[in-house]
């Protein structure tokens, strides 16, 4: 029997107003980048890791850094990203595929191992998303810190999405937000949890939220380079003023309506 493939695709690519070059940062010696793929393999569930990012001139220097490290990855148009999200899932031969952001070096992989199986433990089910970031930002459910942001949805679904979304907001940076605003046409599950964690910021999008992430790694890395949610939460427990490092960044970013889940529009 043919086994499922699980592609992880990170979205990636140089250009950041806020923080310029931002995946190409250090932490631990290496780039952002290569650690939000390190941490996505240590997810027993995903076969495969790759970079999805644009053919743009000013993103060759990523491509180089990837080459270096190994690390595969797909380049598509700049501004359809959900072509050339749906073009790196087809490369890949993916039959089911995890959605990570390259703002995100403290992906916790056993959370994505938890949202991968969610989906297949339930063939009805087209989307699977962890309580986290712009999808959830009105829901009143318990949320994980932003940063932890998992989507994982099944290649048919992103092949009818790819097909039928049309409008610049569906085909650009969201990727998914033409499936999740649609539940008539898409059977879709948001993972809450156990307590809420929402007023947490470990997203990379500014200089204050490197120097907070660059702390956890000089804290945890070393120790325990696997860690995940619950050892971060441990140690700003033992730290507290850590969460103050960009307290000031927290609801910079306005999530427009066509993020919400709860929109059928």
């Amino acid at each position: 029997m043919k086994k499922n493939k699980v592609v992880a695709i990170v979205q990636a690519r140089m250009g950041s107003s806020r923080l310029p070059g931002k995946i190409l940062l250090n932490l631990q010696n290496m780039p952002v980048i290569w650690h939000i793929c390190e941490r996505l393999s240590l997810s027993k569930e995903v076969d495969k890791v790759v970079v999805a990012t644009s053919d743009k001139n000013q993103d060759d220097i990523l491509t180089k850094c990837l080459d270096k490290n190994e690390i595969d990855y797909f380049r598509g148009s700049e501004e359809d990203v959900l072509d050339r999200f749906y073009k790196t899932a087809d490369f890949y031969k993916a039959d089911y595929v995890v959605r990570i952001t390259a703002d995100c070096p403290l992906i916790d992989p056993s959370l994505v191992s938890k949202a991968v199986l969610a989906l297949k433990d339930d063939e009805s089910l087209d989307y699977v998303g962890l309580a986290c970031g712009a999808g959830v930002f009105k829901d009143k459910i318990n949320k994980y810190p932003d940063g932890l942001d998992t989507e994982v949805f099944t290649f048919k679904s992103l092949e009818k999405t790819w097909n039928e979304a049309t409008s610049s907001l569906d085909r650009g940076e969201s990727v998914t937000s033409y499936l999740w605003r649609n539940k008539l046409k898409f059977n879709i599950k948001t993972i809450s949890s156990k307590n809420d964690y929402g007023n947490l910021r470990w997203t990379l999008d500014t200089p204050e939220d490197y120097e907070f992430i660059n702390h956890i790694y000089n804290e945890l890395y070393n120790s325990k380079p696997e860690f995940g949610m619950h050892d971060i939460l441990e140690l700003i427990k033992e730290k507290p003023h850590l969460v103050d490092i960009n307290r000031s960044s927290i609801g910079q970013v306005k999530y427009g309506e066509y993020y919400d889940r709860n929109n059928n529009s």
